[in-house]
């Protein structure tokens, strides 16, 4: 039965999947190339392993290290701090999944305010500021 008409859903992570052969080729004593034929899995796929890189633990050390001592800092910050002075290539993906692996809080979305005066007091609408500007000149 194809994974897109289980009863139970998709089985949708590629790990739950590998577990999932493993689980019936356990259960029901037959071969992984015959549990992989009926599930419809690639056995390349099956038999793939995936380590975590060999700096994954001390990338993990100093983004915690910088999250303590930085408590306002996200992961954006985060990322540009470790690319910039601290000497690593590390892509804001992998961070993020690391920062959220780890628990470590995430920053909420903030909207963009759309303002109409600058600072300098003029408006960003220029028909109102004319109006604003013949009101002035008038009295």
């Amino acid at each position: 039965m194809p994974f897109s008409k289980r009863p139970h859903g998709k089985l949708l992570s590629p790990s739950r999947r590998r577990k999932m052969v493993l689980k019936m080729s356990q259960k029901l004593a037959v071969s992984e190339r015959r549990a992989c034929k009926v599930l419809e899995r690639a056995r390349a796929t099956q038999r793939r392993n995936l380590s975590p890189s060999s700096d994954e633990k001390q990338l993990t050390d100093d983004i915690i290290a910088l999250a303590t001592r930085y408590r306002r800092y996200g992961y954006p910050r985060i990322t540009a701090l470790l690319n910039n002075k601290y000497g690593w290539r590390v892509n804001y993906k992998r961070l993020e999944r690391i920062w959220r692996k780890e628990g470590l809080k995430m920053p909420k979305k903030q909207h963009k305010r759309s303002r109409l005066w600058l600072n300098d007091g003029s408006c960003t609408d220029s028909g109102r500021s004319i109006r604003i500007m013949s009101r002035a000149t008038i009295s």
